[in-house]
């Protein structure tokens, strides 16, 4: 309400007179007077759907459902060439002495079917931009903004997929004769005659519609590659800052993202690298191309339909038993691809964990005696601004106050008992000059360090060890030099 002027402008009082048009010095003294229940209106009912997985996630879903698309239609040759059995370096099937013969090129199918594949990405930004519809205020800005954004995704969805109504009855080899191909058979045995006169026409159709499926699936993995990266709110709009109200609202809460230096950003983008990369690889050779036979005698397996009958659904759900179990392995597989996403992201999360921890100097491998005795030296070099104030007491007497600050707050916190207190506290005893006292460090600092000491100085696997533990790790890593 207060953060734009058409907000201001809705503020009114009783009489229907508005809080703008009294004089600024006496607003804030008729604001007692404001009818808080005209100016404030509800918007937009707010929805908490499952439908939020699709609006939120919509760049998750395109990365790994186009990408699985890819490559199981591109392990699945059987489904665009009919000698793909031939094609095989390690069949038998027409060949002599294992070698390939010359067969017919179906590299325009194969292309174009893939490239269909990546329409994916827009219908899935689609179905994200329509739930967000429900979720958004139904106002004229936002309303015009996503049903701008559902045209565009139309266009691309509609160019990534048109060419392959063309591309697909033009793509078979002219230059052979596929006239006696049995398409119903589950691979050829026999090797297409070459014809001698190739219908010209036909040829130059051919190569024509070759050459538009490697621009379409060209033009598939750019606009995939575009939406898996840009977010939403980012998607067809303009850099340039918004600067009226709503540019600054959306600035402080939604897009208020903390911007990162030239390193950070560089390990992050090593990070997720490392990790798609990986997957992508693995993904392939054991999601996808172990599929690959499954899916081939599953597809080409048909019951006939008098050999099999059922009670309730008669012949119709046995007959296409085939497709239906398929349906449930590459839904499996699907599932499988995502998760395998998570696995990536576990190793190479801990490998960066362990390089960041060594580089920061906080790690599992960190001596546990060195984090406990250096403590008060680190104390004095960490958190008091010794270089810029005036030392008036020894170092000991400075860093004891900070540490039994620490103990006693956990004592009254009831996390630490009075005889832990009693081990962990700096305490003055008397020195060997007259008359004088001297501060003894605890014990605590130098148990560590020698296997002798048998004490308890807090209870087991309590509260007040992890925040000792905590406080001790967090000063042996790099810290911005204290201020006064």
């Amino acid at each position: 309400l207060f953060w734009t002027p058409e907000g201001l402008r809705r503020i009114k009082f009783d009489d229907k007179s508005l809080l703008m048009d009294v004089p600024p010095t006496e607003r804030w003294e008729r604001l007692k007077d404001v009818s808080w229940k005209k100016s404030f209106a509800k918007t937009y009912k707010e929805r908490r759907t499952m439908w939020h997985f699709m609006t939120n996630f919509s760049r998750v879903w395109v990365m790994h459902i186009t990408v699985y698309w890819y490559y199981i239609i591109y392990v699945a040759n059987f489904l665009y060439d009919p000698f793909f059995e031939m094609h095989d370096v390690q069949s038998t099937v027409g060949k002599t002495k294992g070698q390939i013969p010359d067969l017919p090129n179906q590299d325009a199918k194969r292309y174009t079917l893939m490239a269909a594949g990546g329409a994916l990405a827009p219908f899935l930004c689609l179905l994200g931009t329509f739930a967000e519809m429900f979720f958004v205020p139904a106002n004229k800005h936002t309303q015009r903004a996503l049903w701008l954004r559902v045209l565009l995704f139309v266009i691309i969805l509609a160019a990534d997929i048109a060419p392959t109504f063309w591309v697909w009855p033009n793509g078979d080899d002219p230059n052979y004769d596929l006239s006696k191909v049995d398409y119903s058979a589950v691979y050829q045995s026999k090797v297409p005659s070459k014809l001698d006169d190739p219908d010209s026409g036909a040829v130059s159709t051919w190569k024509a519609a070759r050459a538009v499926s490697i621009v379409q699936f060209i033009y598939s993995v750019l606009f995939t590659i575009f939406l898996s990266l840009m977010p939403s709110a980012l998607m067809f709009k303009p850099r340039k800052k918004n600067r009226n109200g709503r540019g600054l609202i959306n600035r402080t809460f939604a897009g208020n993202f903390p911007p990162l230096k030239i390193a950070a950003r560089s390990i992050s983008l090593s990070l997720w690298g490392a990790i798609f990369l990986c997957k992508f690889i693995e993904s392939y050779f054991f999601l996808a191309l172990s599929f690959k036979d499954p899916f081939r005698w599953l597809y080409a397996y048909h019951l006939p339909a008098d050999e099999c009958t059922e009670r309730f659904f008669n012949s119709n759900l046995c007959s296409n038993q085939n497709y239906i179990t398929l349906a449930f392995m590459l839904l499996l597989d699907l599932v499988l691809f995502f998760l395998d996403t998570y696995l990536w992201y576990v190793v190479w999360n801990t490998i960066f964990s362990v390089g960041r921890s060594f580089y920061l100097g906080v790690s599992i491998w960190t001596p546990w005696r060195n984090v406990f005795s250096r403590l008060p030296k680190r104390i004095y070099a960490k958190i008091l601004a010794t270089a810029d104030m005036e030392v008036k007491y020894k170092p000991k007497v400075l860093c004891s106050q900070i540490w039994n600050a620490v103990v006693i707050s956990m004592y009254r916190e009831h996390l630490l008992s009075v005889d832990h207190v009693q081990k962990l506290l700096y305490q003055q005893v008397a020195s060997d000059d007259d008359g004088k006292r001297t501060l003894k460090p605890p014990a605590f600092f130098v148990s560590q360090d020698d296997a002798a000491f048998n004490q308890e100085f807090y209870p087991s696997h309590s509260e007040a060890e992890r925040r000792i533990s905590f406080f001790a790790q967090s000063l042996s890593s790099v810290l911005p030099e204290p201020v006064p």
